[in-house]
């Protein structure tokens, strides 16, 4: 941590907060205003390439996040403006882009029983995700195959923002030809969900992969006589001992027989979300600023060198007579050691400095042709 170029602090609620400097001022951002930050770029890149507004999105998460992690996924789809469709598996949209239907988990070894599958039964391994792009990794799972080649001829990062788009299309209703035989993937609990027992073991009420919505009873008997209340640890996680689980909430049920369970640990409030949201919209307007003025400066800055290359070549630089070339050449020696003392400024002072060089070296170079 101490190598990366920003710092993570406690917020609220011991959450971690990440700390950068903007505009020589200390912002500190959660972990979903950066997410949204990294989505509204996609964002910008996709509607640039489709030539539309983009609204809703599916997007994808690690296939070990937990409903926490996926629910703080669709918090910066909110703030970032965007309708989050869906949250899928990276490995489930790899599967969708190459044709197939089967579930994947954060292990093979996991994700073959998820699908009541022998690996002999596998006809094509098709990797996803930073790690197997580690030799070692590659190997390891070349072996579990029985030797069998992995497949390669695949992008792995396309594939899952291809899978993604076609549960997008899915969900929109398209109804391109080439969607129509493939198949909806249903929302699943990504870990199990269930309470402490008296021994301190998880009692699993709802097994990992249960397709969602989904209701599910179970009996909880009191430990003791003359017992008024019970009081429910609900936790997530595949550990048998329920204290190695993830912690959701500690409720008691007084005279209730249901409760429900809304894991809010972490989360961001509806407020703070719409605040962020706000944020956004002002950081947008900022970035636009900055990104004309960018474009102003290299306008100029384009300008000014094409056109020394342009008095300094042989044949072209011949055509001009000594006296206007010494004229473009001041000109442009102003021009570059302003540019060199003034990056900072305004847009409107970049495109005054472009017309005012154009206006001067233009009617030169006009008499050339």
């Amino acid at each position: 941590m101490k190598l990366w170029p920003f710092k993570v602090t406690p917020g609220p609620d011991d959450k971690p907060m990440i700390g950068v400097t903007y505009k020589s001022t200390e912002k500190r951002f959660s972990a979903e205003e950066i997410s949204s930050m990294v989505l509204v770029k996609i964002k910008e890149i996709a509607e640039d390439y489709l030539g539309t507004i983009v609204k809703n999105v599916v997007v994808t998460v690690p296939a070990y996040f937990n409903d926490s992690q996926r629910q703080a996924t669709k918090d910066a789809g909110v703030i970032a403006g965007l309708h989050v469709m869906r949250i899928i598996n990276e490995p489930t949209a790899a599967a969708i882009a190459y044709g197939l239907g089967n579930k994947a988990s954060s292990t093979v070894e996991e994700c073959l029983r998820d699908a009541k599958m022998d690996k002999s039964n596998v006809d094509e391994v098709v990797l996803v995700g930073g790690s197997t792009r580690i030799p070692k990794v590659l190997q390891l799972l070349q072996d579990f195959f029985y030797g069998k080649e992995l497949c390669k001829n695949i992008n792995a990062d396309e594939a899952v923002a291809y899978g993604a788009a076609v549960q997008a299309a899915i969900l929109s209703g398209e109804r391109n030809e080439k969607v129509q035989d493939l198949v909806l993937v249903l929302n699943v609990t990504p870990l199990s969900l269930g309470w402490e027992n008296a021994r301190g073991l998880m009692a699993v009420i709802i097994p990992k992969n249960t397709t969602i919505p989904t209701k599910k009873e179970g009996i909880a008997t009191t430990f003791s006589d003359n017992q008024t209340d019970i009081f429910f640890k609900v936790y997530e996680g595949e550990r048998t001992r329920a204290g190695a689980n993830n912690f959701l909430v500690d409720k008691g049920t007084g005279q209730k027989n249901k409760i429900t369970i809304t894991n809010y640990k972490g989360r961001l409030s509806k407020e703070e979300i719409e605040k962020m949201v706000q944020e956004t919209k002002k950081y947008k307007l900022e970035d636009e600023e900055h990104k004309k003025k960018v474009g102003a400066k290299i306008a100029l800055e384009n300008y000014a060198y094409n056109m020394r290359n342009t008095i300094m070549d042989e044949k072209k630089g011949a055509k001009i007579p000594p006296a206007d070339k010494k004229t473009i050449e001041a000109a442009l020696d102003r021009v570059i050691q302003w540019l060199d003392g003034n990056q900072l400024v305004e847009t409107k002072e970049f495109e005054y400095k472009l017309k005012e060089l154009e206006g001067i070296c233009n009617p030169i170079i006009g008499k050339m042709y």
